[in-house]
């Protein structure tokens, strides 16, 4: 068993060949065509990895190798690192609090909510059986008080275990997309290797992994490879997505959506989707199609994002409302909205874009500084039923 999970370990991180980029052509993305239907309808094989290294899990001894000591994106497989660390710094029973940025993960999790205290076990199971992301946060803050701190933990632990191949350790749950902690991780296949062998000789990790059933054993390392795809943008299949303006039913989607994905990612109260509803009816009383746009972001017939650009003044307009739906995240819906607000500004002659956030949308601040917005003011405030928050207005000159 031990030596099964430390091959699926190194073989499902790394790595699927890069898909290619969707194309655009009139604000329509397009996936690839799919390749021609033969005689059989048997899928194609997965493509090779880009690195392995098989290894008995008793002596170290390598098997095979490919490609073993480049670092590369590793996703999911991280958590191995951090569950080896939670073991060896919690004691059984732990209570472990539960933030908003633990909240706040992309699928897979838990569904963890801000203010909740789990118990250590069933975080720990949450992490290594689901590869919950809410888990792999709370756990990381419980040890160090932030992923930035637990960061240095990682490092610390993976010298100490003799992981030499220079890794890159900054996120504990291996998120590398708008979500992760300074752009995520980079290790080898060999170092992931060396992770898994001395996760697997303390007691309690092994005794949790040794739960699979052996006819569930196989499903791992397609469960790996799964998760690999989904959190690996550059990895995901080419998905069609659609940007149109607004049309009957848009304004009170996108209304209900705020209101609803607020609370449950962030805490926020119906205050929150009240001021949404403002914002909205105002922009369908005072709209002018000539300054000012909602664009609608679609995908397999669904709405699954939206933005608002809105007139502020002559020469400035203001960015709004700008959100992506969790299923659809990743997939670079919400930077294209942002850009596509930019484009439309520049043809409006307007001279800047101003936009108000909260410093704890970490996704969305990334998608602002990409696109070339500075961050121009913060305040501390309390509001929607939370008392903890900041503001941030970011603004992006376009002369």
């Amino acid at each position: 068993m031990r030596r099964l999970l430390v091959c699926l370990t190194a073989l499902a991180c790394l790595l699927l060949a890069l898909a290619p980029r969707a194309s655009a052509l009139q604000h329509v993305h397009r996936a690839p065509p799919p390749p021609p239907s033969g005689p059989t309808t048997a899928p194609p094989p997965p493509p090779p990895p880009k690195a392995w290294i098989p290894v008995d899990a008793d002596t170290g001894a390598v098997i095979d190798q490919g490609n073993a000591h480049q670092p590369l994106p590793p996703a999911s497989v991280t958590k191995v690192l951090t569950a080896l660390i939670a073991v060896e710094q919690l004691q059984p029973g732990a209570d472990i609090p539960i933030s908003a940025q633990a909240q706040g993960m992309p699928a897979r999790n838990m569904n963890m909510k801000a203010g909740q205290v789990w118990k250590f076990e069933d975080v720990l199971h949450a992490l290594l059986m689901v590869s919950a992301n809410d888990a792999a946060v709370a756990l990381a803050e419980r040890i160090s008080g932030s992923r930035q701190a637990f960061a240095d933990v990682m490092a610390q632990t993976a010298a100490r275990i003799g992981m030499d191949d220079t890794p890159l350790l900054r996120d504990p749950a291996g998120l590398d997309d708008e979500f992760s902690n300074e752009g995520g991780n980079l290790l080898s296949a060999h170092d992931l290797a060396v992770a898994a062998r001395a996760a697997l000789a303390n007691d309690q990790v092994r005794q949790i992994v040794s739960t699979l059933a052996p006819g569930d054993q196989g499903h791992l390392l397609d469960a790996m490879r799964t998760i690999e795809t989904l959190l690996e943008p550059e990895n995901r299949p080419a998905q069609p997505y659609l940007l149109r303006t607004h049309g009957p039913g848009d304004m009170g989607w996108v209304v209900h959506r705020h209101g609803m994905l607020y609370s449950e990612e962030w805490g926020y109260d119906e205050r929150f989707e009240a001021l949404v509803a403002q914002i909205v009816s105002e922009f369908v009383q005072r709209f002018d199609p000539d300054r000012e746009r909602c664009w609608i972001a679609e995908r397999n017939g669904e709405r699954v994002g939206s933005v608002f650009l809105v007139r502020k003044s002559k020469h400035v307009a203001r960015l709004r409302l700008l959100l992506v739906e969790p299923a659809a995240r990743g997939l670079g819906i919400g930077k294209r909205l942002v850009e596509e607000c930019i484009r439309f500004a520049r043809q409006c002659r307007y001279r800047k874009i101003a936009l108000w956030t909260q410093s704890e949308l970490k996704a969305a601040r990334r998608i602002y500084q990409q696109c070339g917005f500075r961050l121009a003011a913060t305040e501390p405030h309390q509001r929607w039923g939370r008392t903890d928050l900041v503001s941030e207005t970011w603004e992006l000159d376009l002369r």
